[in-house]
């Protein structure tokens, strides 16, 4: 799917330096807060807006205009900071609506406070004022609020991963959860923590990235499958996870099943998993006739009662735990950390090639998602799938292979390369299947399967063969200015990193709210974006060209940043994780200062 992508750059400065920063911030008021000044709280001074040029809604106002040109308006969806004199579409036009930036989106005063030190804007609407400002800052002050974020909000048995808000908006009611991919969302902290590492040499970093990769190798221990890394898990401290299923005796000492209509064994057996058609052979449907039970996932207990570990793992905790093993063994190990992630990239490795590259549960049922197996890529699914599942497991036989230098994994990985699962890989985003759909959680499988495989393979005949796929690819995603994707496909050497690429990745970084909360955000009224004729996989609208970062709702690499409509309410806050990891990416590497 191709997408208009405008792009202006500068030559001046290919590097953005460390204090090349400005971050808009957020101060919110009552309507009756004494310091609110007067000249906000004052009657409307508005004339129309008559300029041809076309903001991003209907029936703009004027409200003001700064000494350098800079013009302020507004209307009942919101306002709109208007810079003739830029270029670049997301500094030209801004748009600020929603909670994340207004009280409400009725706008009745905009003032712009000349004498502060910085660009400094009040907006008061129906309900309230906000004060926006555009403070000056470090990268490397925005990565140490957002470290502050995590370590007082998002830890849970360190993993790393969104906080719940029981008032929207007010953090001093959050609560931690668990996710089906703490594995994943983890892996990917760790390896953010394993670049600062590395280009800094912080033991505070070395100290992040341990305790995360010890939550890892949890995972793979607290079930009784040696070789199978749960999703996630929860003590008997926390609350249920899934309260139909699961409860707690009467002294809350131990968990307990609960529910009376059905069991953990037909919980595990609902339709879509798997069957054995025949010995090694596994098809979907074994189960049609049982009816679908309403769950929250597969938990299982532990012997001592005091801990839940979740099962039906897909290949996107699989994706994560390799990812992580393999960088955190590159950029932080030292002898001994190096000895345990051998052992159990090994053990991991092996499990998987003794089940056929099935994910096996503790039913002894392949997962949903767990598949490698290449009698899967010729079914329905399959087809679609195979090209991101060749990836996935070329990649991490590669990690295992690097990790542990043991060759019978360089020859497993051969034996798949003379199967064609290399040419494979070259099929993602060509849907050569009757199935396709853009999925951006496949975008952040595929990327983050490509740099670990790209990272350690050196055969020029096979890195033709991956980057002939890689630099499709490249092209079907560039216009989702993603800064990971962009520092990924440059550090692979898939593309070589220019001013555009840069800017691009700048300004996704520069832009990046500081508040991680997940705000309502809507813009599907605006005018001054394209639809797209189809809806996404999730039957949502898309605009035609990327979302301003600021200007969409708070999400990770997985979610799709054309959505206009997005968002949790405030209920959610979101870890800082896809920021943190393309910074510190960017500073190892030299692309940031």
């Amino acid at each position: 799917m191709i997408r208009f992508s405008l792009v202006i750059f500068s030559l001046v400065c290919l590097v953005p330096s460390a204090l090349a920063l400005e971050q808009k911030m957020v101060t919110r008021y009552s309507l009756g807060d004494s310091s609110v000044p007067n000249a906000v709280k004052g009657g409307r001074t508005v004339t129309d807006w008559t300029l041809q040029e076309t903001g991003p809604v209907m029936d703009l106002e004027f409200h003001d205009k700064s000494k350098n040109g800079v013009v302020w308006l507004g209307s009942v969806q919101g306002a709109a900071r208007y810079n003739p004199y830029e270029k670049h579409p997301w500094d030209r036009w801004q748009y600020f609506a929603g909670k994340r930036w207004l009280a409400d989106d009725a706008v009745e005063k905009i003032w712009i406070d000349k004498k502060a030190a910085h660009e400094t804007v009040w907006i008061r609407t129906a309900t309230g004022v906000n004060r926006i400002e555009w403070k000056p800052i470090s990268y490397a002050e925005k990565a140490a609020h957002y470290d502050a974020l995590v370590e007082k909000y998002h830890l849970r048995h360190n993993f790393v991963s969104k906080i719940l808000l029981d008032t929207p908006g007010d953090l001093s009611t959050s609560r931690t959860n668990d996710n089906d991919n703490d594995g994943l969302w983890s892996a990917m902290y760790l390896v953010a923590q394993a670049y600062r590492y590395a280009a800094t040499k912080d033991p505070d970093a070395r100290m992040k990235a341990r305790r995360t990769l010890d939550a890892l190798i949890r995972l793979e221990e607290i079930n009784p499958i040696p070789g199978f890394y749960s999703r996630s898990f929860k003590h008997i401290s926390e609350p249920s996870p899934d309260a139909g299923m699961w409860g707690k005796n009467a002294d809350e000492s131990e968990w307990v099943w609960i529910n009376t209509e059905t069991t953990l064994e037909d919980l595990c057996h609902i339709p879509n998993d798997w069957y054995e058609k025949e010995p090694g052979h596994w098809v979907q449907g074994a189960n049609k006739g049982k009816k679908n039970i309403r769950h929250h996932g597969e938990w299982h207990l532990t012997p001592d009662k005091q801990w839940l570990w979740k099962g039906d793992t897909s290949s996107d905790e699989t994706v994560g735990h390799y990812y992580a093993y393999g960088l955190y063994f590159d950029l932080v190990a030292n002898d001994e950390e190096k000895k345990i992630i051998q052992d159990k990239v090994r053990l991991l490795t092996d499990t998987l090639i003794r089940d056929d590259y099935y994910l096996k549960d503790l039913n002894g049922i392949p997962t949903r998602w767990g598949n490698w197996n290449v009698s899967y890529f010729e079914s329905y699914e399959g087809r679609y799938e195979r090209a991101l599942r060749s990836m996935e497991l070329l990649s991490l036989l590669k990690v295992t292979y690097h990790i542990t230098g043991d060759e019978k994994y360089q020859k497993e990985y051969l034996k798949f390369v003379d199967m064609g699962l290399a040419h494979y890989t070259n099929e993602y985003r060509r849907w050569e299947s009757a199935f396709s759909e853009v999925n951006f959680s496949d975008d952040e499988l595929y990327y983050l399967s490509v740099q670990p495989l790209m990272m350690y393979e050196d055969d020029p005949t096979l890195r033709k063969i991956y980057l002939d796929g890689m630099r499709f690819a490249w092209g079907e995603i560039a216009s989702d200015k993603n800064a990971l994707w962009t520092y990924i496909n440059a550090s692979c050497g898939i593309i070589e990193m220019n001013p555009r690429m840069l800017d691009d990745a700048r300004r996704t970084l520069d832009r990046t709210p500081w508040e991680m909360i997940e705000w309502t955000v809507k813009n599907s009224h605006r005018i001054d974006f394209g639809q797209m004729p189809k809806k996404d996989r999730h039957g949502n609208g898309e605009f035609d060209r990327v979302i301003p970062v600021d200007e969409r709702a708070i999400h990770k690499h997985n979610a799709n940043p054309y959505q206009p409509d997005a968002g949790r309410g405030g209920n959610a806050q979101e870890t800082p994780t896809h920021w943190l990891l393309p910074y510190w990416m960017g500073r190892y590497h030299g692309w940031i200062e």
